[in-house]
């Protein structure tokens, strides 16, 4: 079985992560967070949906997710590139290519 069918298995199966519906919300986070030049900046974007993440049922299943996928962005209480957690605070350099989906 490929990691793509892996990663959309397990898509279908986080049924109640708390952003649920936030798609809109999650991409400006994810989009300020990528948009971010300093540490601090990244770490502020982040936070809100960090937040969100902090009490998700979901959150084991979606880092699963995030690395079959090779994901970038937010997911799981951390930021991903390309299915590898990064810190919240890491500035993504715009060189690195990016794998980001909206959920």
């Amino acid at each position: 079985m490929s990691r793509a069918h892996l990663a959309r298995q397990l898509t279908a199966a986080i049924t109640q992560a708390a952003c649920k519906g936030q798609s809109r919300w999650w991409t400006e986070c994810e989009n300020a967070h990528a948009a971010a030049t300093t540490p601090a900046q990244a770490q502020a974007a982040a936070a809100p949906a960090m937040a969100l993440c902090a009490g998700c049922p979901e959150v084991t299943q979606c880092a699963a997710r995030a690395e079959l996928d090779s994901y970038t962005g937010l997911a799981a209480g951390t930021a991903w590139v390309n299915g590898v957690r990064r810190p919240p605070a890491a500035v993504v350099l715009k060189s690195e290519p990016s794998q980001r989906r909206a959920g």
